[in-house]
């Protein structure tokens, strides 16, 4: 009898305990999965990118608002986005984002951007160049931008499919 205790203390210690239990919540799982593939996509010349943006969908960027106008300047293989700040009016919302480039289809954040300071990459665009898809390889912001809104329902499903493929979490995204 005194065994059989012994075993049921034993194996009760390999119960999880609450907290092994609790499952995490979207704040702490990344955006991306790390193990999953990722590229940039290389055949791009940046100065494609001049001009205005419409923000289709975002994540992890919330200073950024779904539906928001993004203005891109290019010089030479550097971009600069000026973005209105989500949730804020009048002429000192907006933000400067400088992307200098580190190789082809990607840019480091070198000011601006709120609290994101990495890689930005081109994850995903059409022939047309009317799509354009941008995010962190680490997952910590997903950027999809299109020339006009609403995005075309078949960008829209071949950009979701890389994204899918590359290991993002779309239920994340704000907008369409």
């Amino acid at each position: 009898m005194k065994r059989f205790a012994a075993l049921i203390l034993a194996l009760a210690g390999c119960l999880p305990t609450q907290e092994a239990a609790t499952p995490l919540g979207p704040a702490t799982l990344p955006l991306r999965n790390p193990t999953a593939p990722i590229a940039s996509q290389v055949n791009v010349d940046p100065i494609e990118f001049a001009g205005s943006w419409r923000v289709s969908s975002v994540a992890g960027a919330d200073w950024l608002a779904a539906g928001a106008t993004v203005q891109a300047a290019v010089s030479g293989l550097n971009i600069v986005l000026t973005a209105p700040l989500a949730d804020c009016t009048g002429e000192a919302c907006f933000t400067r984002i400088s992307m200098r480039n580190t190789a082809d289809g990607r840019w480091a954040v070198a000011e601006g951007a709120s609290t994101f300071s990495g890689e930005i990459w081109l994850l995903w665009t059409d022939v047309g160049r009317r799509t354009v898809v941008f995010g962190s390889p680490e997952g910590d912001v997903l950027v999809l931008l299109d020339k006009a809104l609403p995005i075309s329902p078949d960008r829209r499903a071949a950009a979701r499919d890389i994204l899918r493929w590359y290991g993002y979490d779309l239920s994340r995204l704000r907008g369409n």
